[in-house]
């Protein structure tokens, strides 16, 4: 998806906040995060699941997610198995959401309308709310997309944390879990293959939507768009955390490769608001 350049400039619109950030920043903040992460206390491992009985664990990674000694949860899987499972162009393009802009009600995607705030939203929560079956049965192919911080404004620490899997039918899964409270509750969302957005939902809050791409994903550091209804939209950071051995949070095997091919890319048009 991209939403590295999430705005041409920093605006403050009223209840949508877009900021410029350029990749440098991105990645220093991503960095100053993990190293600020001291909650590796066995999240998404035995005594995780065993402490949290609702989370969504997906059985087929082993025994509650410990694949080769360790959480499965944690693991990123690259375009090129990603690609296979989902029929999709590998490398996808910059695809949705490249450069949004709010101003004066009206979005602006690439400098060009893309429909008003509203419109936005309402595709976002319609996107997010398309999930199918979440229910982790064994039969189903489920890859991991791995455990981010998710972190507002200059925070250098985050207690709030999303771990993320998605289908071969596209639909996303997962887990929200607040730190401080110690509550955890299930993710549900959605990607659309044609323009690669992925939108997502917590709990039972269908209203609050979680806005970005199957790209953004794959990075260790990427913004997301935060949709909290249709008057209020903020810019978040999705910040990858290593897996609690230490190690990048590659799938064995594979080597992530999101490198951006513009030729396979697929972008929406007002059509899909």
């Amino acid at each position: 998806m991209g939403f590295d350049r999430i705005s041409g400039n920093n605006v403050w619109n009223g209840g949508h906040n877009t900021f410029n950030y350029n990749p440098t920043y991105i990645s220093n903040r991503g960095v100053s995060v993990r190293n600020n992460f001291n909650g590796y206390n066995n999240f998404y491992g035995h005594g995780w699941w065993g402490a949290h009985p609702g989370g969504w664990y997906y059985g087929g990674w082993g025994g509650y997610g410990m694949g080769m000694g360790m959480s499965t949860a944690w693991m990123v899987t690259d375009w090129a198995m990603l690609g296979g499972m989902l029929a999709l162009n590998v490398g996808g393009g910059p695809g949705y959401g490249g450069n949004v802009t709010y101003n004066n009600n009206n979005v602006y995607y690439n400098g060009q309308p893309a429909g008003t705030a509203t419109d936005y939203y309402n595709s976002a929560q319609k996107l997010a709310t398309s999930c199918g079956d979440t229910n982790p049965k064994k039969k189903a192919d489920w890859k991991p997309l791995g455990v981010f911080s998710l972190v507002q404004g200059s925070q250098t620490d985050s207690t709030t944390m999303f771990q993320l899997a998605i289908n071969e039918k596209g639909d996303l899964a997962g887990n929200y879990y607040d730190m401080l409270a110690d509550q955890n509750q299930q993710v549900k969302g959605k990607l659309d293959k044609k323009s690669q957005r992925v939108a997502w939902t917590v709990g039972s809050n269908t209203n609050v939507v979680y806005d970005s791409g199957m790209a953004n994903l794959l990075k260790d550091d990427a913004p997301v768009l935060v949709h909290f209804g249709k008057d209020r939209t903020e810019q978040f950071l999705l910040v990858r955390l290593k897996r609690p051995d230490g190690t990048d949070p590659t799938t064995p095997g594979t080597t992530p490769d999101t490198t951006v091919n513009p030729s396979q890319s697929s972008l929406p048009g007002k059509t899909s608001l």
